[in-house]
């Protein structure tokens, strides 16, 4: 749960998605029109639609989706690193003695982390 009313981070990650979400979908446009149009043309060269831009549409297009899916992804890790900063935040105001001993023992994303905190700042 966010506990401050600074909605810009998020705002900004919403926009990505969205965008990135919109390429993902224009990819996905381009490898199925580009797709159909081989499958339909029983061997013979295809030269128009998508094919009169590019030779190679429905790689174009998981090139799209691909990029689309990296860039989008690495915003919502973002996003979550973001929200556990603020959990953490909240369950320190809440739980301070109790909550202070397991923070310093516990790591907080892989058990194996030699980092243990992930809380650098005020904010």
């Amino acid at each position: 749960m966010e506990s401050s009313n600074d909605y810009g981070p998020w705002m900004m990650v919403a926009f990505n998605v969205l965008l990135f979400g919109v390429i993902m979908a224009f990819g996905l446009i381009l490898l199925s029109k580009g797709g159909k149009l081989i499958q339909e043309s029983n061997g013979k060269l295809v030269t128009d639609a998508s094919y009169s831009s590019i030779r190679a549409p429905q790689y174009s297009g998981l090139f799209l989706i691909s990029i689309g899916m990296l860039i989008q992804w690495s915003f919502l890790m973002y996003a979550y690193y973001r929200l556990a900063l603020c959990e953490e935040r909240d369950i320190m105001k809440e739980l301070p003695l109790q909550y202070e001993e397991y923070y310093q023992k516990i790591p907080a994303f892989t058990p194996i982390s030699k980092t243990k905190n992930i809380y650098f700042n005020e904010e």
